[in-house]
């Protein structure tokens, strides 16, 4: 994150915020974890803690709440404001303490067996009351009395570290907004006090009249470091897999339910294929995802605008070539929006399917430029488009294009038990996964906008500068 955000950056000293930026939020994050959010967020513990006894759960749980705050400071960078050094670290300790934490108990805790609203795990799949521990413990009861509990399917973080932080970065941009306005109007009154003609300070930059003159500007969009954007990028889609593969928690099959069930499990047999449709599902929708974003730089540098003024002017039409340099900036946030659009569906999906989410993930991606283009938000890394628009999209694809039979198969091996896991009607399925997200963007729209704007306008700690 921090290559690509500096390649939007050209003056050296903005370069060195953005690196400090991520510095100070992932040291900030790992002690708010070690403190406070992995007691919040563990499958097993109720309570804050300051001890893991799993070590390996805590590091692989703590680079989950760390992308959450390191995705919201791309939404200012290469920007005039800056957010103050004091408040980065703050922002941080809530961020991975309390907000994912929050989130992450509610998708994938396991510590209850309760179903109220917005209580431990009312998310998740991982609940103990879907679990037996032996095939001869599952009575018919049991299964009717689960049938209409609901569970939201997010694998590996669409929407507990994705969603939350588009949506968060969202906030930061409409706070930012709204001091610059709350500026411009104080200075407007001095000057009117002091009886001068108000200028043209501070007024809004020009932007394009067109959104693909906006998003595709006829100079391609050339930064002077852009071979740090590329590196991020092909570093970011590397170890992507060791994000959605590794939270399998293991390559091999759980031979001890094959054991204590006392027959043949399929399930349990047939884990050890779900790490590889995983990776295959990966590659193949980023893949497919780069050829659309390719095409559409491609057409957008190309093909003139003036032919569509020139339609509406009932001219004959001309084609001509505004540039050969391609903005290879927002290929690589289709790549990006792919592998976010993947995350939560990632062994669930069939690979034809996957192939479908990439392909979609570009038109969510271009849905969020335009809402961004249209209220003039200047998100120069594209946050809301790639991580909430496209986290939206990874939460609601499994509730289309799901395959049941997978999702028992994936949940049954990471459970290590005989999983007794409703099976919802397509409608149902794709109504939790809604409620699931609506719940996940406001908790975060509510709870980092209310941190913001009391960061923001207390003199002392002011959240940008």
């Amino acid at each position: 994150f921090m290559l690509m955000e500096t390649s939007f950056v050209l003056d050296r000293s903005d370069r060195r915020s953005v690196i400090l930026f991520k510095y100070l939020d992932t040291c900030a994050s790992a002690i708010a974890f070690f403190v406070v959010g992995y007691g919040l967020s563990q499958r097993s513990h109720p309570y804050p803690m300051m001890d893991p006894t799993d070590t390996v759960q805590f590091f692989f749980k703590f680079t989950f709440a760390s992308n959450a705050a390191t995705i919201i400071g791309g939404t200012l960078c290469g920007q005039s404001r800056k957010m103050r050094t004091v408040a980065i670290p703050i922002y941080a300790f809530m961020i991975s303490g309390f907000i994912h934490p929050m989130v992450a108990r509610w998708v994938w805790g396991s510590s209850s067996n309760e179903t109220s609203f917005l209580g431990p795990g009312f998310l998740s799949p991982y609940r103990k009351l879907y679990c037996r521990d032996s095939y001869k413990d599952v009575d018919v009861q049991h299964v009717l009395d689960t049938e209409s509990h609901m569970y939201v399917v997010d694998f590996a973080g669409g929407g507990a570290v994705h969603l939350l932080g588009g949506v968060a970065g969202l906030v930061l941009l409409l706070v930012l907004k709204l001091d610059n306005f709350l500026r411009r109007r104080e200075l407007r009154e001095q000057r009117e006090l002091a009886q001068l003609v108000p200028s043209n300070e501070r007024e809004e930059p020009s932007r394009p009249d067109h959104f693909l003159d906006w998003m595709y500007p006829e100079h391609g969009g050339g930064d002077l470091h852009i071979e740090d954007s590329a590196l991020g990028v092909l570093i970011l889609w590397t170890t992507w897999f060791a994000f959605n593969c590794g939270s399998t928690e293991s390559v091999e099959f759980n031979s001890g339910i094959a054991r204590s069930s006392n027959s043949s499990n399929e399930y349990a047999w047939t884990y050890y294929n779900v790490p590889g449709r995983i990776a295959i599902n990966m590659i193949l929708c980023t893949g497919s995802a780069g050829l659309v974003a390719v095409c559409i730089a491609g057409y957008a540098q190309v093909r003139a605008r003036t032919f569509v003024h020139q339609c509406r002017r009932r001219r004959s039409p001309q084609l001509r070539s505004r540039s050969r340099s391609t903005n290879v900036n927002e290929i690589a946030n289709g790549i990006l929006s792919a592998l976010v659009s993947i995350t939560s569906g990632c062994p669930f999906v069939t690979p034809q399917w996957a192939i479908g989410i990439g392909i979609i993930s570009i038109a969510f991606y271009h849905f969020g430029c335009w809402i961004e283009y249209k209220f003039n938000l200047n998100d120069t890394a594209r946050v809301f488009p790639v991580h909430g628009m496209c986290g939206f999209w990874s939460m609601m694809a499994p509730g289309i294009l799901v395959d049941s039979n997978f999702v028992h198969q994936t949940y049954e091996g990471l459970c290590y038990c005989v999983l007794c896991l409703p099976q919802p009607s397509q409608g149902n399925r794709f109504l939790y996964q809604l409620l699931g997200s609506v719940v996940i963007a406001i908790w975060s729209a509510l709870t980092c906008g209310a941190f913001f704007l009391l960061l923001n306008f207390i003199p002392a700690q002011k959240l940008v500068t």
